[in-house]
């Protein structure tokens, strides 16, 4: 259905900000209804997958009000025709709710500036997962020879923020994936990172996820992986008893923290082991004898 007077008359007060102050060419930019049909998605989109339920939920909205906000395109050279700069939540729920026309506000813009206004405006309702905001920003710095602090400018973010975001691109798929699925967190990811070795880090990654651990003991886990031997390193798959130590760890920190004792677990070849207790000086050996034996 098109859109009637009453919805062509709520499309807000944000219109203005839109509409630009010095138009290039007043025959291309400007203000209109525009047939969904003419208008063709962003390749600079850096969102992959948008929720089906906030679109459903924004269709109803603007089955009742109307498209509040305009969308932001771009003419297509030599064609009728327009490719989205920025609204594609919008569109998608305007096509659900049975729409044939949107209200768009149309801007001549270079590529870049497409691919600008795509990611300000995801970053801004945070619909991105680290991952595709990764990505976004690592297009801007390849493709657009953007540094780090023009972009941290562009999103009001520090040059580090970006840096650290586009870092996560480095991760293997897998790993990339446990994050957008929200298996680990990003800072899982970094921590993993500094393991540099793809297979290292798939094998830290299973057990992580297996013995949910969190920051801290990751961040053991990647410093224990690295001082492991050449034989490890070349296996590249965590050993029985590094998977043991771990999935017990537990045992070892709450002790320590009732008693005030370093200890450390060890397995042997079956299926025991030993709690070693250690000690800095005689006076803590004896005070350790006392608090086992009762004795004085």
């Amino acid at each position: 259905m098109a859109l009637g007077n009453n919805a062509k008359k709520s499309l807000g007060r944000g219109l203005s900000s839109l509409l630009p102050e010095n138009p290039k060419d007043q025959s291309l930019e400007g203000f209109k209804f525009l047939e969904i049909t003419k208008i063709h998605p962003n390749p600079y989109q850096p969102r992959n997958d948008i929720s089906p339920n906030s679109v459903l939920e924004l269709s109803e909205s603007i089955k009742e009000k109307g498209v509040i906000m305009p969308l932001v395109v771009v003419p297509k050279e030599g064609t009728e025709e327009f490719i989205l700069a920025a609204g594609e939540r919008r569109l998608q729920a305007s096509k659900l709710a049975g729409f044939t026309e949107v209200p768009v506000v149309v801007k001549i813009m270079t590529s870049q500036e497409m691919a600008e206004a795509a990611l300000i405006e995801n970053i801004h309702r945070k619909d991105l997962n680290p991952i595709e905001e990764g990505y976004a920003y690592f297009r801007l710095f390849e493709e657009f020879e953007m540094s780090y602090d023009e972009i941290g400018k562009k999103i009001s973010k520090s040059n580090s923020y970006v840096e650290g975001k586009i870092k996560l691109t480095e991760l293997p798929k897998i790993i990339q994936n446990a994050i957008i699925v929200g298996d680990i967190s990003e800072n899982h990811g970094k921590a993993l990172l500094t393991l540099q070795e793809e297979k290292a880090m798939v094998a830290a990654l299973k057990l992580i996820i297996r013995n949910n651990l969190n920051i801290k003991r990751t961040e053991e886990l990647v410093r224990q992986i690295k001082s492991e031997s050449e034989t490890y390193k070349k296996s590249l798959h965590p050993s029985p008893t590094l998977e043991w130590e771990q999935k017990y760890k537990y045992v070892k920190d709450e002790i320590t923290q009732s008693t005030g004792w370093d200890i450390n677990l060890r397995r042997n070849k079956k299926n025991g082991g030993s709690v070693m207790i250690n000690f800095g000086s005689d006076d803590e050996l004896l005070n350790i004898y006392k608090k086992l034996t009762g004795k004085e």
